[in-house]
């Protein structure tokens, strides 16, 4: 019979996928993530993990809501990826979208 760990042995000890994310970068990262509704430490990490996942010269894209704009986090994350990339853009409104929205493209 056919054993399920036949030639396992045999084999190097995997290093797990953790090893192997790390040394991967993104091209282009899009995200719907509520950026409003998180306290200050957590916008800082995500956006430092963001950060850190792009490659040199790599695209962050993510949707805001306007009536987001009125709060204190989301008026902070403008400001935060304004200081933390190289070129940020925001589009106009998009008023047909439900609720209004517009969407920040930053480069690293």
């Amino acid at each position: 019979f056919f054993q399920a760990e036949d030639g396992i042995r045999d084999r190097s000890p995997s290093r797990g996928l953790g090893d192997v994310y790390k040394r991967q970068y993104s091209d282009c990262i899009i995200s719907e993530l509520p950026w409003g509704a998180f306290n200050n430490k957590l916008q800082d990490e995500l956006l430092e993990a963001i950060y850190n996942s792009l490659d040199k010269k790599g695209d962050f894209i993510t949707i805001s809501f306007v009536q987001s704009m009125l709060f204190s986090p989301s008026k902070r994350f403008s400001q935060l990826i304004k200081k933390k990339f190289d070129t940020v853009e925001k589009t106009p409104i998009i008023w047909k979208n439900f609720p209004p929205a517009f969407i920040y493209h930053c480069i690293k």
